[in-house]
């Protein structure tokens, strides 16, 4: 064989073997850098921004936590307390609520034991967040006449 043939021959092995072996050792570099880091205590103001959303007025009690990942996006997850009587307007008012598909849960807030689970999912949402975040799940539950506990996790896109 001569020394051009073999060459070519090389050159056209390469081409074929290193890009899989390449794309392999970055997807495994990937899959061990996932693991993330430690959630850390961030206020509820931050979270809330983080989202897309305002906290809403009268809230009090935060405590939210973003979970950092190395690769992919954070998820954000957090509780406060809310007047009772503000929260479908507070739920309603969501910017990017014309984009959702939204599942409400079939408890109301009323009453002493009520709760309400919302789940809202954003995948062509032009106005949502940062754009990372698929769905945001929020749950209600009353906390004497007056307030409810929200709770909320975001799910990344």
């Amino acid at each position: 064989m001569s020394r051009r043939a073999k060459w070519l021959l090389g050159l056209a092995v390469t081409l074929l073997v290193a890009p899989p072996l390449v794309v392999g050792g970055l997807f495994l570099y990937a899959v061990k850098q996932s693991g993330g880091t430690a959630p850390r205590a961030v206020t509820c103001e931050r979270a809330m921004k983080a989202i897309g959303w305002q906290l809403p007025p009268g809230a009090d009690g935060g405590s939210c936590t973003e979970h950092a990942d190395t690769f992919f996006p954070s998820q954000w997850t957090g509780t406060f307390r809310m007047p009772r009587a503000e929260v479908a307007a507070w739920l309603e008012a969501r910017p990017e609520e014309r984009h959702s598909s939204r599942t409400y849960g079939t408890e109301p807030l009323d009453g002493p034991e009520g709760r309400l689970h919302a789940r809202l999912s954003y995948p062509d949402s032009p106005n949502f967040g940062n754009g990372d975040i698929d769905a945001v799940t929020v749950d209600f539950t009353a906390d004497g006449p007056d307030h409810a506990l929200v709770a909320f996790h975001t799910y990344p896109g």
